[in-house]
C-alpha cells in the first residue's frame, strides 16, 4: 500500500504542474503549455481532443514546435493503443532525438500496463543507458525522466530485481527538487537494498546492507519526519538480515521513544494510521517474538515459549486493531489468530481477543478494494498489478479471491495480453472451478467478451481471428473446469451454432456430442441428439446416428422430416447389419406412407418426395429380410422366399425403378439359395433389361458370386459351366473375377477353369494399355498357378508361376507366388528350385510373418532327400525359438513360432539331443501356457529332463580303469 502512496505522491506533483499549466495555458511558458497538454492525455479522466487543440494552438503560434508536438500526438496514439503507429513515429524520428526518447518512455509504460514486460524493459533500459551518469536537459525528456525512473523502479521491484529498483529510485532522487520526495526515494532505496541483500551472501550481502545503513543514517541526520522513523524500521530489518535478531529488537526498543510520538501525533491530527511507522515496528517485533517462541518450544522450554507467544500476540493484535488498513494489518491479524490457537490448544490458555474466522476475508476485502476501484476506472494495467499483489497474500480468501482472479482475466483481456489471460483463466478454473459459481460466470463472460471483440468495428482480420481463438479457448476452459454449471448446455449449443456458422462442422459435432454424453437431462439434449444424428448419418457413422434418430422420431410429430428420419434410422440399422431392426423400421415407414392423405406430407412436392422414400423403403425392407440369419433352415428358407415375394411386388409396382437391376440381382441370388428354378430366368431378365448396368453386364458373375456367398457351390459350378459354354459373350475380365470369386471360396477346380480361360484369351487385351493388360494377366497367372498347385498338379503350377515371375519379376504378387513356387518345387522333388525361391523371399522380405513362413518351409526342405541335414534344420527351428519368440506380435506370428518350437522338439528327440528338447519344452510352456500341445509338451519335458540328466551322469562317470 505504501508503494501505491508513493506513486500517487509523484503523480500528484505532476498533476499540480499540469493544473498550474492550465492556469497559464494562454500566456504561460511553452514548457508549461506542453506539460498541460500531456497531462490532459495521460491522467484520468483523459481529454485527448482538448490536448490536441492546445497543441494546435501552440503550432499556430510557432510552427517550429512540430517535434515537441509529436510527443503529445504519440501520447494520444498510446491512449488509443495504436502502438504500431507510435513505433513507426519513433523510427522516423531516430533514437538520438530527445523527443523520440520522451515518446519511448511513454511507450515503455504502456507496454508495461498491458503486460508486455519484455518490450517495456527494453524501452526503459535503452533510455536510461543514454543518461548513465548524467541527467537530461531537454525539457520534454526532463519532464518525463523522473516519472519514468519511478515507474521503472516499481516494475523492477515487482519483478524481484531489488538492486535495479534501488538504482532507479536513485535516479528520481537525483533529479527531484522536492525535499520530501527526495527523502522518500532514499527510504525506498534503503528498503530495496535490504531486500537485495537477502538474495545475496558473503561480502556482496554485507556491502548492500552497509549501503542501506548509510542511507538510513543520512535520513536521520535530515530531521525528524515519517522517513526518519521508517528508516529505524529499515535498520532493524538490516540487523535481521545479518542474522542478529537481538540487534533488530534493540534497534526497535532504542528508538521506540521516537516512533511513539510520531504515532501519537498522527492519531491526534486525525491522519490515516495506516501511514504510521509504528505498524511496521510492532509487526517486526511480533515476528521476532514469534520466532523466539517457536525456537523455545522446539527446545522444550515451554514456560519461556508461552510467555513469548503472549508477547508476540500482543504486538500482532495491536497492529491488526489499530493499523488494520495498513500493509501490515492483514498479515498481523492472521499471525495473531495463529498464535491465539497455539495458546489455547497447546497451553490451555483462554485468549479473550476477537479474531473471527472471517479474518482473512475481512483483511482481503480491504486489500482487494483498491484493485476493484482501479478495475472499475478502466485502469486495467494498474488493477492487474494490484490483484496479483493481493492474491499473493490472500490466495484463498473465499469468494473475494475467486472474484479477483475472474476480474484479472478481464484485465488481461482489456490489455490485449492473451498469454496472461490464459494463465489467469486456467488458475481460476483449476483452483476454484469446483468451489464456487464465480469461475463459471467469469470464464463464460470473458469468452463472450472476446467473441464480441472479434466482431467489433474496425478490428483487423488478424485481431478478429485472435479474439475468436481466445473466446473459444476460454469457453473450453469453462467446459473443462465448470462442467456442472447450469448454463453449460446453453453454452455448448451456442458454441456448436457458432462453429457451424464458421463452417467448422467437426468442432460443432464435438460440442453437440458433449451435450449428448455429459448433459442427458439438459433442455438442449434432444436438439443436440438430432443434429448430431443427422451429421453422423451424413458422415456414415451409422452406429452413432441410431440413438439420436430414435429419440428424434419418438419426440417429433408426423412431418416430411420425420419420414426422412424414419428412413435414415432403417438405413443406419441396415448399415450396422442389424437386419431385423432394419426390417422393422422400413416396414414402419411403408405402413406410414402407403395410405393416401397421410400426415407426413401435404404439398405436392412433399408427397412426391415421400413416394420416393416409400419406393426405397420397400426395396430395402426386402433386402434386409434376405440378410437375416436364422438357425432353423426351414424358417430361414421361408424368410428368403418372403423377400423374393416382396421383390416381385416391388418390381411390379415400380417397373421403371432405378433399383430394378439391384432388385433382380438380389432376387436371383435368393432364388438360387432356395432352389427356385426361376433363378435362371431372373438372371436372364437382368442381362436383357439392364445390359448397361454393372449387374446386367455381370449377371452370370453375380449368379456365381451370389451362389458362392450363400454356399450353393453346385449352382456356382453349373453357372460357370454355362459361361464356358458361351465364353465368347463374356470378357477376359469377367473370367478373371469369376476365378477370384472361386479362389476366395477355395473352389480350386472352378478357379482353374476361369483363370485358364482368361490366360488363354490374352490376345483380346491387345488394344488395352500395358497397365490394364498387366492388371488382368498378372492376377490370372497367379490365380491359375495357385489353383493348379492346390489341385495337386505341382509341376504345371511351377511352370505357370515361373512364367509370371519371368514377365513381372517385381510383381505385386511376388511373395505369394514365391511361396507357392517353393512348395510346388518341393512337391515336384526339385529341391534346388525350392531353395532358390526361398532365397528370393529371404533377400526381400522384412515382415516377420513372411520370414517365419519361409523358415518353416526351408527347414522342412533340409530334412528331405537321401542326405537330410538335421543339425541345420534344428538350427533354423532353434533360431525361431530364440529370436522370433522375442519379437512376435499377433496370432499369426505366435502360431508360426509355436510350430517352429514343436518342430525343434520333434527333431531334437529324433537326434537324441535331449538338452535341446528340454530347452524347447520350457520355452513353449513359458510362451504358450494354454497352447493345444501343453499336455504333450509337459510329458515330453519329463522324459527329456530324465534323458538329459542321464547324459550328464554319463559324461561325468570315470572311464574303466581310471580309478587307480
Amino acid at each position: 500500500m505504501r508503494n501505491m502512496l508513493k506513486i500517487e505522491t509523484v503523480a500528484l506533483v505532476a498533476c499540480l504542474a499540469a493544473a498550474t499549466g492550465a492556469g497559464v495555458a494562454l500566456g504561460g511558458s511553452v514548457d508549461d503549455e506542453f506539460a498541460f497538454a500531456s497531462g490532459l492525455v495521460t491522467y484520468e479522466p483523459s481529454f485527448p481532443e482538448y490536448a490536441q487543440k492546445v497543441v494546435d494552438g501552440l503550432l499556430r503560434k510557432d510552427p517550429g514546435l512540430q517535434e515537441r508536438a509529436k510527443i503529445v500526438r504519440a501520447e494520444i496514439l498510446m491512449k488509443q493503443r495504436k502502438f504500431d503507429e507510435v513505433e513507426q513515429l519513433l523510427s522516423e524520428m531516430g533514437a538520438d532525438n530527445p523527443k523520440a526518447q520522451a515518446i519511448s518512455l511513454g511507450l515503455g509504460w504502456n507496454y508495461f500496463a498491458i503486460g508486455q514486460m519484455d518490450k517495456a524493459k527494453e524501452k526503459y533500459e535503452a533510455f536510461f543507458r543514454q543518461y548513465e551518469g548524467r541527467t537530461p536537459e531537454d525539457p520534454d525528456v526532463k519532464l518525463r525522466y523522473r516519472d519514468a525512473a519511478f515507474r521503472y523502479a516499481q516494475m523492477l521491484e515487482m519483478g524481484g530485481d531489488f538492486a535495479g529498483a534501488s538504482a532507479c529510485y536513485k535516479r528520481v532522487e537525483d533529479i527531484e527538487e522536492n525535499k520530501q520526495i527526495k527523502r522518500s526515494m532514499m527510504l525506498s532505496r534503503a528498503q530495496m537494498l535490504v531486500k537485495a541483500a537477502e538474495q545475496k551472501g558473503g561480502d556482496e550481502k554485507n556491502k548492500l546492507l552497509d549501503e542501506a545503513v548509510k542511507l538510513c543514517k543520512d535520513l536521520q541526520w535530515g530531521g525528524l519526519d515519517l522517513q526518519f522513523v521508517d528508516s529505524v524500521v529499515v535498520m532493524a530489518n538490516v540487523e535481521l538480515a545479518r542474522g542478529n535478531k537481538a540487534g533488530a529488537r534493540k534497534v526497535l526498543e532504542d528508538n521506540m521513544d521516537i516512533i511513539k510520538p510520531v504515532d501519537d501525533q498522527l492519531e491526534q491530527s486525525g491522519m490515516p494510521m495506516k501511514d504510521s511507522p509504528m505498524a511496521g515496528a510492532r509487526s517486526l517485533n511480533g515476528r521476532l517474538l514469534r520466532e523466539e517462541a517457536d525456537a523455545a518450544a522446539g527446545e522444550g522450554r515451554e514456560a519461556d515459549a508461552e510467555e513469548l507467544y503472549k508477547r508476540a500476540l500482543k504486538e500482532y493484535y495491536n497492529v491488526f486493531v489499530k493499523y488494520g488498513d495498513s500493509s501490515w494489518g492483514p498479515t498481523a491479524g492472521i499471525q495473531a489468530k495463529e498464535i491465539k490457537g497455539i495458546l489455547e490448544n497447546k497451553y490451555g490458555r483462554t485468549v479473550k481477543i476477537n479474531l473471527p474466522d472471517s479474518l482473512a476475508g475481512q483483511a482481503a476485502g480491504t486489500e482487494f478494494m483498491m484493485a476493484d476501484n482501479l478495475f472499475r476506472q478502466g485502469k486495467y494495467g494498474e488493477a492487474a498489478s494490484e490483484y496479483v499483489r493481493v492474491l499473493g497474500q490472500f490466495p484463498e480468501a473465499g469468494e473475494l479471491s475467486v472474484s479477483a482472479v475472474a476480474q484479472l482475466v478481464q484485465c488481461y483481456m482489456n490489455l490485449d495480453n492473451d498469454l496472461y489471460a490464459k494463465m489467469a483463466a486456467n488458475y481460476l478454473g483449476e483452483r476454484f472451478g469446483q468451489k464456487s459459481e464465480i469461475p463459471a460466470k467469469g470464464l463464460a463472460a470473458a469468452g463472450a467478451m472476446y467473441e464480441k471483440k472479434s466482431k467489433g468495428a474496425g478490428v483487423s482480420a488478424e485481431d478478429a481471428q485472435r479474439y475468436a481463438s481466445m473466446s473459444k479457448y476460454l469457453f473450453d476452459r469453462y467446459l473443462k473446469y465448470c462442467p456442472g454449471d447450469a448454463q453449460a448446455g446453453n453454452i455448448l449449443s451456442w458454441l456448436a451454432a457458432q462453429a457451424e456458422k464458421a463452417g467448422n462442422q467437426a468442432e460443432a459435432d464435438a460440442y453437440l456430442a458433449k451435450i449428448i454424453t455429459d448433459y442427458p437431462n439438459d433442455k438442449n439434449f434432444t436438439l443436440a441428439l438430432s443434429k448430431r444424428a443427422w451429421k453422423a448419418y451424413a458422415d456414415g457413422n451409422y452406429g452413432e446416428a441410431i440413438e439420436g434418430m430414435k429419440r428424434y422420431i419418438a419426440e417429433t410429430p408426423a412431418s416430411p422430416n420425420k419420414a426422412q428420419a424414419m428412413f435414415a434410422l432403417g438405413d443406419c440399422q441396415r448399415a450396422e447389419k442389424n437386419y431385423t431392426a432394419a426390417v422393422k423400421e422400413f416396414k414402419g415407414l411403408v405402413d406410414a406412407l402407403t395410405p393416401e392423405g397421410n400426415p407426413y406430407g401435404t404439398s405436392t412436392e412433399e408427397v412426391a418426395r415421400n413416394q420416393k422414400l416409400l419406393e426405397q423403403a420397400r426395396f430395402y425392407m426386402a433386402f434386409c429380410m434376405s440378410r437375416i440369419e436364422m438357425p432353423d433352415e426351414a424358417k430361414a428358407k421361408a424368410l428368403k422366399q418372403q423377400a423374393v415375394k416382396l421383390l416381385g411386388s416391388f418390381l411390379a409396382d415400380y417397373p421403371q425403378t432405378s433399383l430394378g437391376a439391384k432388385a433382380l440381382n438380389l432376387m436371383g441370388a435368393l432364388q438360387m439359395a432356395t432352389g427356385d428354378a426361376g433363378a435362371n430366368e431372373t438372371y436372364a431378365k437382368l442381362a436383357r433389361e439392364y445390359p448397361d448396368t454393372e449387374e446386367g453386364k455381370h449377371a452370370q458373375y453375380a449368379r456365381i458370386n451370389g451362389a458362392l456367398e450363400l454356399g450353393q457351390y453346385a449352382q456356382a459350378d453349373e453357372a460357370l459351366d454355362s459361361m464356358l459354354a458361351d465364353a465368347k459373350h463374356y470378357s477376359v475380365e469377367e473370367f478373371m473375377r469369376v476365378g477370384q470369386a472361386m479362389e476366395g471360396k477355395q473352389r480350386w477346380a472352378g478357379a482353374a477353369k476361369a483363370f485358364k480361360q482368361a490366360v488363354d484369351r490374352e490376345g483380346e487385351l491387345s488394344g488395352r494399355s500395358e497397365k490394364e493388360q498387366r492388371a488382368v494377366m498378372e492376377r490370372s497367372l497367379y490365380g491359375l498357378g495357385e489353383a493348379q498347385y492346390e489341385l495337386g498338379d505341382a509341376a504345371t503350377a511351377l511352370q505357370t508361376l515361373n512364367e509370371l515371375m519371368r514377365r513381372w519379376p517385381a510383381s505385386g504378387m511376388f511373395f505369394k507366388a514365391k511361396f507357392i513356387q517353393a512348395r510346388a518345387a518341393k512337391a515336384s522333388g526339385d529341391k534346388t528350385s525350392a531353395l532358390l525361391a526361398l532365397k528370393d523371399i529371404f533377400s526381400r522380405a522384412s515382415e516377420a510373418e513372411l520370414v517365419n513362413d519361409a523358415k518353416l518351409i526351408y527347414a522342412s526342405l533340409l530334412l528331405e532327400g537321401d542326405d537330410p541335414q538335421q543339425p541345420a534344420a534344428l538350427a533354423v527351428y532353434k533360431g525361431m525359438e530364440y529370436f522370433g519368440s522375442q519379437t512376435m506380435k499377433g496370432d499369426t506370428e505366435r502360431k508360426q513360432i509355436a510350430e517352429g518350437i514343436l518342430a525343434a522338439m520333434k527333431l531334437g528327440e529324433e537326434m537324441g539331443r535331449w538338452s535341446d528338447v528340454l530347452e524347447s519344452c520350457e520355452t513353449y510352456l513359458k510362451l504358450f501356457p494354454t497352447g493345444a500341445e501343453v499336455k504333450n509338451v509337459q510329458t515330453l519335458k519329463m522324459r527329456a529332463a530324465a534323458n538329459a540328466a542321464s547324459e550328464v551322469a554319463t559324461d561325468a562317470a570315470p572311464t574303466p580303469g581310471s580309478e587307480g
